[in-house]
């Protein structure tokens, strides 16, 4: 839904500010009215409906996402299944909750996203967009595919109503079961270049200055963000593994090529001059945003955050789930001792197991 001047009518506006971000809020709006239309007509339905959505979302997030973007391993290392004994009519039987152990988001009264978090590790996202992508077969082709933004011609920014031709099949964003695998477009690895698309903004989305890269940075200083070997060593970090040291030199450059092996031509090349300054600028109090994507390129060859970076984003989204009551994670023993989704419902498949890809089918837009 749009209002007159075309701007979309959601709880967020930055969901609508590409064309492929505005098909996702609308793949989620479809999805709720799926499971709604799924539900018997009871005067619960909506918010049976809604706390569903809220719950299948949130595996997702647990299950699907944080594992892709910090790594399976410290996801099982803060997040674990708690057993504990139920008396049933067959006797004592074991039943689990899930307790999340926190080392560092700590809150006394409320929950909250920390600066850390909201300027700098969730920003890694900024290094994984590619400079164009095609949504369908208009845009597939040398010379078709869109870019995030241009100065001249199409592009993919938001704020408007979908253009007729711009419908997005799922399968060249996330892998589908006998999609084929030439069309699917994986992000850039993490590291420390970001595509032409993004490294310089047009003056109608951000001036003063146009530099996303510049735009992170002052906002970390103006907001006093502490540098990238202050946090390691606050989380314990041995000397060695910091990145900066001479053993993990914090390097500029170059970009890792994309996942499927293909180079990245929308990187610019760095000339010796302006990466001799930068790693003398950053190369023992790296600003935290930098620190962390250099990280994920020296430990985790990009695929995922690297310990810093992981640490933040998976504590942050796990620590508030864990303090939300109404969440997956805190449903009342004698209600469920475990929520999961479950096989036939919503486009589940395989009890405990799911997937954007299930959501986004059962919603019918893939």
């Amino acid at each position: 839904p749009r209002s007159p001047n075309g701007r979309a009518i959601i709880g967020d506006p930055r969901n609508d500010e590409n064309l492929i971000v505005s098909q996702l809020q609308l793949a989620f709006l479809r999805y709720h009215n799926a499971v709604v239309d799924a539900l018997p007509a009871v005067p619960t339905r909506f918010d049976d409906a809604r706390e569903l959505v809220r719950f299948h979302y949130q595996w997702i997030l647990v299950h699907d996402f944080l594992p892709k973007v910090v790594g399976d391993e410290l996801v099982q290392q803060i997040l674990k299944p708690n057993p504990y004994p139920v008396r049933t009519r067959e006797g004592i039987k074991e039943a689990f909750a899930w307790k999340t152990d926190l080392r560092f988001y700590n809150f006394k009264e409320l929950p909250f996203m920390p600066v850390e978090f909201s300027v700098a590790a969730y920003r890694f996202g900024h290094s994984m967009v590619r400079f164009n992508y095609a949504l369908n077969p208009q845009t597939d082709g040398e010379g078709k595919e869109l870019p995030i933004f241009a100065t001249q011609g199409d592009d993919l920014r938001g704020f408007r109503p979908r253009p007729a031709k711009r419908k997005i099949e799922w399968f060249r964003f996330f892998k589908f079961e006998g999609a084929d695998p030439e069309k699917l477009q994986p992000a850039r690895a993490i590291d420390t270049l970001l595509s032409t698309g993004l490294g310089v903004l047009p003056d109608i989305v951000a001036s003063n200055p146009n530099s996303l890269a510049a735009r992170n940075l002052l906002r970390g200083k103006a907001l006093g963000l502490p540098s990238g070997q202050d946090v390691a060593r606050a989380m314990g970090i041995p000397e060695e593994f910091l990145v900066g040291n001479s053993k993990n030199k914090l390097q500029i450059g170059p970009a890792y090529k994309l996942p499927d092996g293909k180079p990245d031509p929308s990187v610019p090349a760095i000339d010796g001059a302006l990466k001799i300054e930068l790693e003398t600028a950053f190369g023992t109090a790296t600003p935290l945003w930098y620190y962390i994507l250099k990280e994920a390129e020296v430990f985790a060859a990009g695929q995922h955050l690297g310990p810093v970076g992981g640490r933040i984003v998976a504590e942050v989204f796990l620590g508030i789930l864990k303090a939300d009551p109404t969440s997956y994670l805190n449903i009342a023993p004698h209600i469920a001792p475990r929520w999961e989704p479950s096989k036939g419902q919503f486009g589940c498949m395989q009890n405990g197991h799911y997937s954007i890809q299930n959501l986004l089918q059962f919603a019918g837009v893939a």
